[in-house]
């Protein structure tokens, strides 16, 4: 997606509402995983949007969702 094509759907979206960026793991993952967006930049010949992921244990638990954190950390873990 090119920058023009962001802002014009922005455009269309309530100003004062607050912008999330969200991944799925796959498409039967309804809820997906919202990220913050933490700095947006000029990369090479791209315009990059960075995220944080900043759901807790509890937030997961909840929803009735893996923790990311939790699962990469334990990936680490098992790869050493």
């Amino acid at each position: 997606m090119k920058v023009k094509e962001l802002i014009e759907k922005l455009q269309k979206c309530d100003a004062e509402k607050e912008v999330f960026i969200k991944f799925n793991l796959d498409e039967n993952d309804e809820i997906g995983y919202p990220l913050e967006i933490a700095f947006v930049e000029d990369i090479l010949d791209d315009c990059v949007i960075y995220g944080e992921y900043k759901a807790t244990k509890e937030d997961c638990d909840f929803i009735g969702q893996v923790d990311l954190k939790e699962a990469y950390k334990k990936m680490l873990e098992e790869g050493e």
